[in-house]
C-alpha cells in the first residue's frame, strides 16, 4: 500500500504544471507594490477623470495617480495611451496597472509621466488629461508666487476698508483738560462781559441825553407863551 501511495503522489506531481519562475517573481513584485501603495501611495492619492477638452493638471512628484476614463463604469475594452503610445501593463512597466473597472493607476509618478494621457473604448476617443509632474521646489515656488499675487490685490482693498471703517464708526477723541487754557478763557470772557456792560451803559447815557435835549425846547416855548398871555 505504501508503494501504491508513493506512486500516486509521484503521478500527481508529474501531472501538475510547474509554476514559471518569472510569473512567481512578477506576482511577488505586484504584491509588494500593492503593499507599498496601501501604506504610502494612498496617503498622497490623486484621483482624476479625463475630459474631452483635455485640461491641464499639475501633480506632485511621487504621488499616486488614478485616472478614470470619462463615462466608463466597467472595464470593457478601455485602452490607455501616453502621447499617442499605447500603455501595456507588463513586468518592466510595473508602475502602471489597469484595474477591473478600467482605472489606470500610476505609482509613483515620475517626471517622464508628464504628457497627454488619453483613453479610448474600442477605438472610440473618450477623453484626455494633460499631466505636468512638478517637483517639491516647483510646487512651493508656484504656491509662494500665487500667495504674493493674491496679497498684492488684497492689501489695497483691505487698507481702504479699514480707513472707511475708522472714519465712519469711531467717535472723536475727548478734549484734553488744560488749566491754563481754561483760565485764559475765563479772563477773556470776563473782559468781554465788562466791555459789554460799559457799552450798554454808554448807550443808555447817550439815549437819556438825547431825550433831555428833545424836551428842553418845548419847555422854553411854554414859558414864552405864558409870558405873552399874562402881558399888559
Amino acid at each position: 500500500q505504501f508503494a501504491i501511495h508513493r506512486s500516486e503522489i509521484k503521478d500527481h506531481s508529474s501531472t501538475t504544471t510547474p509554476r514559471p519562475k518569472l510569473k512567481r517573481i512578477k506576482d511577488k513584485v505586484a504584491s509588494t507594490k500593492r503593499s507599498l501603495m496601501s501604506f504610502v501611495g494612498k496617503k498622497r492619492l490623486v484621483s482624476r477623470s479625463t475630459k474631452r477638452d483635455a485640461p491641464l493638471d499639475k501633480i506632485l512628484y511621487g504621488t499616486m495617480l488614478e485616472l478614470t476614463c470619462d463615462g466608463i463604469t466597467s472595464q470593457g475594452d478601455v485602452e490607455w495611451s501616453q502621447d499617442g503610445v499605447r500603455i501595456k501593463t507588463s513586468f518592466s512597466n510595473w508602475r502602471m496597472e489597469v484595474t477591473e473597472k478600467g482605472v489606470l493607476e500610476i505609482w509613483p509618478l515620475v517626471y517622464n509621466d508628464t504628457g497627454r494621457w488619453e483613453c479610448a473604448v474600442k477605438g472610440d476617443y473618450r477623453g484626455a488629461l494633460e499631466v505636468q509632474v512638478l517637483s517639491i521646489t516647483e510646487a512651493y515656488t508656484i504656491g509662494v508666487i500665487g500667495y504674493f499675487t493674491t496679497s498684492l490685490f488684497f492689501l489695497p482693498v483691505l487698507a481702504i476698508g479699514i480707513a472707511c471703517l475708522s472714519t465712519r464708526h469711531l467717535d472723536p477723541p475727548p478734549p484734553e483738560y488744560d488749566p491754563i487754557a481754561e483760565l485764559l478763557t475765563k479772563q477773556v470772557d470776563g473782559a468781554q462781559f465788562r466791555e459789554r456792560l460799559e457799552d450798554e451803559h454808554r448807550d443808555a447815557v447817550m439815549h437819556a441825553g438825547k431825550i433831555k435835549k428833545a424836551k428842553s425846547p418845548k419847555a422854553a416855548q411854554k414859558t414864552i407863551r405864558a409870558m405873552l398871555n399874562n402881558g399888559p
